[in-house]
């Protein structure tokens, strides 16, 4: 197998093809030392896998990664890093990474882990953290309370929304403050500033 290594540590990328050839003396090994040098080697070559640092000088490697996965998707790519946070692992494998490892991580486990992603799984020995999607509040709104929340945000009047939907303003009222109530808002001021901070307020 052909691999890619990319760390600003030549001592590093000399530690990590020992272990590879270790396990695998006909392992073919090409060094980066850069983001920019990385992509370089990337674009010349084919290769089985990417070993890709987070810290690197210019670019880093969450945006050397990026690039990576937009130019060759199917390219697998263990991550191995300082960097123990789960919001690192987070945003790695929201860029496409297949493995995400710390430098403390055994010899044994960078191999295991190099060919899980080869066979297309995915090793993360540090669990990236949960992503929740947040609902924002005017999603529980009717479509005609959305309709009307939009017209306010955009600092439409009573009468002029009223006019518009064909509807009486002691309608429109009566949406106004159901929208207040489920935006756990006051006035109509901060269904504008509500408006401005979701967008709801454009177009």
């Amino acid at each position: 197998m052909k691999v890619l290594i990319c760390d600003d540590h030549s001592i590093v990328r000399r530690g990590i093809i020992e272990v590879l050839r270790e396990d695998d003396p006909t392992t073919n090994c090409v060094e980066a030392s850069d983001g920019d040098e990385c992509i370089l080697l990337l674009a010349r070559g084919t290769f089985d896998a990417l070993i890709l640092d987070i810290g690197l000088p210019g670019k880093s490697g969450l945006d050397v990664l990026k690039e990576a996965k937009q130019r060759w998707p199917s390219l697998p790519v263990l991550m191995l890093t300082v960097y123990a946070e789960g919001q690192y692992a987070t945003r790695a494998l929201q860029a496409g990474a297949s493995a995400y490892l710390t430098k403390d991580a055994t010899p044994e486990e960078v191999c295991v882990a190099l060919k899980t992603i080869m066979r297309g799984g995915t090793h993360f020995a540090c669990a990236p953290e949960p992503i929740v999607p947040k609902t924002a509040l005017h999603e529980k709104l009717s479509s005609r309370e959305a309709q009307v929340l939009k017209m306010l945000a955009q600092g439409t009047t009573m009468g002029e929304i009223a006019a518009s939907l064909n509807l009486s303003i002691k309608t429109v009222s009566t949406y106004r403050t159901r929208i207040l109530h489920k935006l756990g808002l006051q006035r109509t001021g901060e269904i504008i500033v509500y408006g401005v901070r979701e967008g709801l307020g454009e177009g």
